[in-house]
C-alpha cells in the first residue's frame, strides 16, 4: 500500500488567564467520524506559495477569528501520526507554534470546521484532548513556558 505524506501547521492560541496560562482548543469537524467529539488544536494546510508559519497564522485565524500577532519563535512541535481514508494510508505531520493576539482572546469559530472551541488551563486542556499524541504537546507547552517570552513585560 501507498503511503501518502501530508503536513499541516497551527499556531496553538495562548491567553494569561486568571488561574495562569490557558490554551484554546477547538472541536474539530471530523469528517471521518461525523458528529464525535474531538477535541484537538486548530491546523490546517498551506495554500500555493504559503511557508509554514504563514499557513499556520492563516488556518488558526480562519478555524477561531484570532490573530495570533505575537508568536513565540523558540517553540516549533512536530506530530506525526498515521490514519487511512477511503483505503488509502496517510501520514501527517503537523508543525505546532505557539503565538498570543495582541488584541485579546475573543473567538469567533468557522463553523463549517469547527462545532465548538473552549479556553482551558494546561491540565484540564490535557484531560480534554481526544488524541493521546495531541497531550504530549501540553507536556512540550509545560516544559517551554519558563523560557517563553510570549507574556513577558518587557
Amino acid at each position: 500500500m501507498i503511503t501518502t505524506k501530508l503536513h499541516s501547521y497551527g499556531v496553538i492560541p495562548l491567553r494569561d488567564g486568571l488561574f495562569g496560562v490557558e490554551l484554546l482548543l477547538i472541536d474539530q469537524r471530523d469528517r471521518l467520524e461525523p458528529g464525535q467529539e474531538y477535541w484537538t488544536f486548530p491546523k490546517g494546510t498551506p495554500e500555493e506559495g504559503e511557508i509554514g508559519i504563514q499557513t499556520a497564522v492563516r488556518e488558526t485565524r480562519e478555524e477561531t477569528g484570532i490573530l495570533c500577532d505575537v508568536l513565540d519563535g523558540q517553540f516549533e512541535y512536530n506530530q506525526t501520526y498515521t490514519f487511512q481514508d477511503e483505503g488509502i494510508a496517510f501520514e501527517k505531520t503537523v508543525t505546532y507554534f505557539l503565538g498570543a493576539s495582541s488584541s485579546g482572546g475573543v473567538v469567533e469559530i468557522q463553523p463549517s470546521e469547527v462545532k465548538d472551541h473552549t479556553w482551558l488551563p494546561l491540565e484540564e486542556a490535557r484531560n480534554k484532548l481526544t488524541h493521546e499524541g495531541a497531550r504530549e504537546i501540553i507536556d512540550a507547552i509545560i516544559a517551554h513556558l519558563p523560557n517563553s517570552r510570549l507574556f513577558s513585560k518587557s
